[in-house]
Formats: C-alpha cells, sequence, structure tokens
C-alpha cells in the first residue's frame, strides 16, 4: 500500500478546490508585504478605487484610513483635485 504524498493528494482535489487554494496563496502573499510596501502601492492608484479596495481586508481599510498614505501621495504627485 502506497503512502500519498502532498502531490498525490493535491491531484485528487477538485478543480475548485485547487484555484481556491492558489487565489489564497497569492492573496497571503500581498498581504504578508510590509505596510510602508503596500502604502506605496496604495498611493499610486486613484482614490475612486479605494470604496473597493477597502473591501479587500480589514488591513486594507485600515491603511486606507492613514495620514501616512496622504503624505505618501503628495511626494509622489500623486494627488488628485477634488471637484
Amino acid at each position: 500500500m502506497a503512502i500519498p504524498t502532498s502531490t498525490s493528494m493535491n491531484e485528487d482535489e477538485p478543480p475548485f478546490k485547487k484555484r481556491r487554494l492558489t487565489f489564497i496563496r497569492r492573496q497571503m502573499t500581498i498581504l504578508m508585504l510590509p505596510d510602508d510596501l503596500i502604502l506605496n502601492c496604495l498611493a499610486r492608484i486613484s482614490r475612486l478605487d479605494y470604496p473597493t479596495l477597502s473591501l479587500v481586508s480589514k488591513r486594507f481599510r485600515s491603511l486606507l484610513t492613514l495620514v501616512e498614505l496622504y503624505q505618501t501621495r503628495t511626494l509622489l504627485g500623486c494627488t488628485e483635485s477634488c471637484l
């Protein structure tokens, strides 16, 4: 009787479960970045996208409210005028 290895166990999983695990692995790598790097990325994104980004995770939601984000946007010249 052969002992199943981790790769053979993955082969037996349904395709939708494999896709879900891949998505979770990608999400975990993004959330594992340091806050200053995430802030630098968020500062380059339009403020119009912030409501959608706040739904990604609690951490993103809290980062979007930081004063440092707006200071970074100013330093990068990524400010947008309000109407």
